[in-house]
């Protein structure tokens, strides 16, 4: 890979070449950048390469697919409720940084999707850890 500095939607590799890491997507056995930041490819103890991004600055650090966060219930509809994250992983945000996620019903459980009510399940000032996805 001959950049070192990716912007999102930049086109990092395939699949078959590398796994995706930190701030990479897969779409349709290619991978991409989902941040901006410096590119980082790795070999793991049994060879095979995975390809990350470095976040360019803090200030521009969201929370990534897959990583898991703290937050506090906002607001509530039918269909989703409104979380307002403080954390990211084990590590509280920093001060000026403000994210709002979104859980639908169809991601609160696994089961019984269509019987969810989102009232009966979230409540505002509920304390959530979620997966990003």
């Amino acid at each position: 890979m001959e950049t070192t500095i990716a912007t999102p939607g930049r086109l990092l590799g395939t699949a078959a070449e590398y796994r995706a890491g930190t701030g990479v997507y897969e779409e349709k056995g290619k991978l991409y950048a989902g941040i901006s930041g410096r590119v980082m490819v790795t070999a793991g103890e049994s060879g095979a390469k995975s390809v990350a991004i470095a976040p360019a600055g803090c200030d521009f650090c969201y929370p990534q697919i897959g990583e898991i966060v703290y937050g506090i219930v906002v607001d509530i509809s039918k269909m989703d409720a409104k979380v307002e994250i403080l954390a990211r992983e084990n590590e509280p945000l920093r001060h000026g940084q403000k994210y709002v996620g979104i859980i639908r019903c169809e991601n609160i459980r696994d089961y019984e999707i269509d019987k969810i009510v989102v009232e009966e399940c979230l409540v505002p000032g509920d304390v959530v850890k979620a997966r990003i996805v």
